[in-house]
């Protein structure tokens, strides 16, 4: 294939020799690409031209979008072959592949975290590898999360000498102009500022294989604010613990619990406050439920449940305005965990998770250390200090999900071990 993309012998078939990480599902493809006039295609291999993407040379709103433009092209892959195995170490990036289905295989780049090495086994003179190398998957659905893969699952990531010719050339084209009208370009609407042309059989993006759940992990790109939509193993065993039914129960009328589970509180709130001042300053009633805390940890987590998704989305909303932020009266700001919506018997779940009060001397001595809450505004100092404390929560609270992986993952080692 020409520089400029011009048409191949009829005897030479067409080359699918870039890689392109498409920004619909963040995997990466076999492409073929071809320059016509200003105009990028991408040519997907084994999917017919109704899936082709076409990119404008004038579609790009800055050189920094430009750039990770860039970054979403490099050569092919090659399939890591059995006697190849000792040449991928912990520390190595590699592309492998996902399984959404058995009809449906992607691949997304993996940090190699270990390498569980196992004689290989020989059938009929091949050659073949018995070893389990630890990913720690970059890109796609289970992004930052740890999983085991084998030799047929992993593909070496090939070194860039250069870009391809054609590529280049389109970039070198769109850099100019986007030098020149970087401030007038027009933005097309979507997640990416990349203009993206039509095509002349209309389509605009590739159709998912079967099986695909759409998927994309935008929160890839900030992270730190995505943690707050995840929830940890430990979060999870709760929430499996609430939801024995995911069937609405019917008391007159169909009723579809929700719920809303935030850390980061302080450890002498009490749930009548919480209500209370929810009732408050943001007009909902929800049951509020404090889990137990050991001594040493610095804050608690609650849950916050209704009996319908409208009290939910409006306390939701009201969590999420970027113009204020709850905090306690010592400034520690809450952070949402995890949302749930669709629990049966949800109330009478948590309440196995709850402290009875031992008496009521002893609650009198509760009430007496509680703390109070209150609503930073988006400009103060208060705010500022909140901001950076919920930060602060996040990076631990990642690190904390992090180290429990690394743990399940141990565990499953030593399993394979016995």
């Amino acid at each position: 294939m020409s520089p400029l993309g011009s048409e191949v012998a009829a005897d030479d078939p067409p080359k699918f020799n870039v890689e392109f990480r498409s920004q619909d599902d963040e995997a990466w493809y076999s492409v073929r690409v071809v320059l016509e006039r200003e105009v990028l295609r991408i040519k997907f291999l084994n999917f017919g031209d109704s899936h082709d993407k076409v990119f404008e040379a004038q579609g790009f709103s800055s050189l920094t979008e430009l750039e990770e433009f860039k970054k979403r092209f490099r050569p092919v892959s090659s399939q890591l072959q059995d006697d190849e195995c000792r040449s991928v170490r912990a520390g190595t990036t590699v592309c492998a592949c996902y399984r959404y289905s058995p009809e449906d295989i992607r691949f997304y780049d993996a940090n190699v975290l270990a390498v569980q090495q196992k004689e290989h086994s020989f059938n009929e003179g091949q050659e073949e590898c018995l070893c389990t190398f630890a990913l720690l998957w970059l890109h796609g659905p289970s992004a930052g999360i740890y999983s085991n893969a084998t030799v047929a699952d992993i593909c070496k990531i090939q070194p860039t000498s250069g870009l391809d010719p054609v590529v280049a050339s389109f970039l070198k084209m769109a850099r100019e102009k986007t030098e020149v009208t970087a401030k007038s370009v027009s933005f097309s609407t979507g997640d990416s500022g990349w203009k993206v042309g039509q095509p002349c059989n209309g389509s605009q993006k590739i159709k998912p294989k079967r099986g695909f759940l759409e998927c994309l992990y935008k929160e890839t790109r900030c992270a730190r604010r995505s943690i707050s939509e995840k929830s940890s193993p430990c979060e999870n065993r709760i929430v499996k613990l609430l939801t024995k039914r995911l069937e609405d129960r019917d008391l007159g009328g169909k009723k579809n619990m929700c719920m809303i589970l935030v850390g980061n509180l302080d450890k002498t709130l009490s749930p009548q406050t919480i209500e209370e001042f929810l009732h408050r300053h943001a007009s909902v009633s929800p049951k509020v439920y404090i889990f137990p805390s050991l001594s040493w940890e610095l804050f608690t987590r609650g849950a916050f449940v209704f009996d319908s998704e409208e009290g939910f989305s409006k306390l939701r909303n009201f969590l999420k305005d970027p113009s204020l932020m709850i905090t306690s009266s010592t400034g520690r700001p809450w952070v949402i965990i995890h949302q749930v919506v669709g629990l049966k018997d949800i109330k009478a779940s948590i309440g196995t998770l709850m402290h009875a009060p031992k008496s009521e001397t002893s609650q009198e001595q509760h009430n007496e250390k509680r703390t109070n809450l209150k609503i930073v505004r988006n400009g103060t100092q208060e705010f500022k200090v909140a901001s950076n404390l919920r930060d602060t929560f996040l990076e631990f609270y990642a690190h904390q999900q992090q180290l429990q992986q690394r743990l399940a993952f141990e565990e499953e080692m030593v399993l394979l071990d016995l």
